[in-house]
């Protein structure tokens, strides 16, 4: 799975930490992390280069 192919709403793995897209403009993806606990708020990857796993 490439990161342009996610969808803004969409919760993946990435890192051991379970995410959510908050914002996917096919060059630019950035996303929130789900865990109150996580030693990184936010994700911002740029291309489509890095591998995540969805979640739904």
């Amino acid at each position: 799975m490439q990161t342009r192919e996610i969808k803004v709403g969409t919760k993946f793995k990435h890192m051991k930490e379970e995410w959510i897209c908050t914002s996917n403009d096919g060059f630019i993806f950035e996303a929130d992390c789900l865990n109150k606990n996580c030693p990184m708020k936010d994700l911002m990857l740029i291309g489509s280069s890095e591998e995540v796993e969805v979640i739904e």
